[in-house]
């Protein structure tokens, strides 16, 4: 958290804090990351089609059509070290997004 954002996800669940999020400004999407639980996007405009694992539930979000996206995390056998795969996992969706790939590849 910081100033501007202060405690939005631990006053409400991860879908409002996205919610919230996504309400304060111009971003297409907000992504959570859920260490062993995975992740979620909250993503403005249509449902994208998707296949299991990956879950999509439409929302409105202050009146604009939004989508919800859950994926549950990679099983893994041994787990080393935990830090900064969040980190790792959103550079990955940035690097994707810099070069026009789809949400849903």
């Amino acid at each position: 958290t910081n100033s501007r954002y202060p405690l939005v996800f631990d006053s409400a669940g991860f879908v409002q804090g996205m919610q919230a999020l996504l309400q304060l400004g111009r971003a297409r999407m907000v992504i959570s990351t859920q260490g062993d639980r995975g992740c979620m996007a909250l993503v403005r405009g249509e449902e994208l089609t998707v296949e299991e694992p990956v879950k999509a539930e439409p929302l409105l979000v202050g009146g604009e059509r939004c989508t919800v996206y859950s994926c549950p995390a990679v099983k893994v056998e041994e787990v080393v070290d935990t830090t900064g795969a969040g980190d790792s996992f959103i550079g990955g969706v940035i690097y994707g997004l810099l070069n026009e790939w789809q949400l849903d590849t």
